[in-house]
């Protein structure tokens, strides 16, 4: 499996919708290149699935195709230099970005950060618009006994979100080594 800090704002999921006739040509340009990766498997269904468990899903809704790459497959393909062709190839044909997530991470200490965004956007000091985000978050406690977890701002349906959340507790808690302090902000 590929870890990935991401030290500068990078893409950590990317859907994208293209005329239902048009997505055939996109899927096979995307099958030949991810079929040269070792380890993908391809789902009956439409898709393909890393062996670090990143995806790319293909659906269609009404006339329209439906093609999702996750983070972790977005990983998998910039770790085998593919990530441009990737883009390519979902590009090659008529298509919208309907949906671009941006990750940033920062080795600094989360507790701290994620219930000063908390308090300070339920007093209406942080804005995503031209409207303040409500805030919502999962709370958990470290080895330290500090509340941790995921802060949300925006809600489920608003065109722009946010979530910051403690990928070092979230490691831990998949029993997965150390990394030290891990915030990132999507």
């Amino acid at each position: 499996m590929t870890t990935a800090f991401y030290a500068v704002p990078t893409s950590d999921w990317l859907t994208i919708s293209t005329p239902k006739d048009t997505a055939l040509p996109t899927l096979d340009a995307i099958r030949s290149l991810v079929s040269t990766v070792p380890g993908v498997a391809a789902f009956p269904d439409g898709g393909w699935r890393f062996e670090s468990g990143g995806l790319i899903r293909a659906s269609s809704r009404g006339l329209v195709g439906v093609i999702s790459c996750s983070g972790a497959a977005l990983v998998e393909l910039r770790a085998a230099s593919l990530f441009g062709e990737y883009l390519r190839a979902v590009s090659s044909e008529s298509h919208r970005v309907t949906r671009l997530d941006a990750a940033l991470d920062l080795a600094t200490p989360a507790p701290a950060f994620l219930n000063d965004l908390y308090i300070r956007a339920n007093q209406g000091e942080v804005r995503l618009s031209h409207k303040p985000a409500p805030a919502k978050r999962w709370v958990g406690l470290n080895a330290a006994g500090e509340e941790t977890g995921t802060v949300y701002l925006g809600g489920h349906t608003a065109k722009v979100r946010l979530a910051a959340d403690d990928k070092r507790q979230e490691r831990l808690d998949k029993g997965l080594p150390d990394p030290g302090p891990w915030l990132r902000v999507e």
